[in-house]
Parts: C-alpha cells; sequence; structure tokens
C-alpha cells in the first residue's frame, strides 16, 4: 500500500504487507511496532515491510520478520531481532539487534 501526504489511518491484516513511503522526501520517523510517525494523524498498523523515501529516515521494526528499505538519505534503522541482514550497496551486511545507521 502507498502512503500519501496527510491524515491517514491504514490497519492492516494477518498475510506479510508492505508500506511504501517514498511519496515523503523529508525525514521520516516511522515505528513499525506501534504504527506511529513523526507526523500527528498518521497511523500505519501491522506492516512488516516498509519502502522509505529519500529524506533520512528513522524506522524501528517490529516483532516480524522485517524487510525495510530506505531511499538516499541517512537512516537509522531499530530493529528488535536478534539477527538481521542488510543490504549495503552490493552485498549482504550481517548486523546484531539494537540502533543501526547506514550512510
Amino acid at each position: 500500500m502507498k502512503s500519501g501526504l496527510g491524515n491517514e489511518t491504514m490497519n492492516e491484516g494477518t498475510d506479510v504487507d508492505i508500506i511504501d513511503h517514498t511519496i515523503w522526501n523529508g525525514n521520516y520517523v516511522f515505528n513499525m511496532a506501534t504504527g506511529t510517525t513523526n507526523f500527528a494523524g498518521e497511523s500505519f498498523k501491522g506492516f512488516e515491510n516498509a519502502i522509505m523515501g529519500n529524506g533520512s529516515d528513522t524506522v524501528t521494526g517490529n516483532a516480524a520478520n522485517n524487510s525495510i528499505k530506505g531511499g538516499a538519505g541517512a537512516d537509522v534503522l531499530k530493529v528488535l531481532t536478534a539477527t538481521i541482514r542488510s543490504m549495503v550497496k552490493t552485498g549482504m551486511t550481517p548486523l546484531s539487534a539494537g540502533w543501526v545507521k547506514i550512510s
């Protein structure tokens, strides 16, 4: 599903769902565990995967197996699982739980 600009509420079901935030190119904060963002009036709950815009985004994952694709900005990811893998330009880099900054 694609997010837009302005107040929105999206609640997804039990399937694997992707939220696409590429319409917004400014800095964006998205907490996948709570569904909240840095904009009042937005709520995106139940998503397992996210595609972010070109700002310097901060994304917190949830308990699902998340796939988070950042844009051109210096993104910060908060992961909740013990081991994740991240695509960094070419190749895979193993990461551990906690805050990860990829630039």
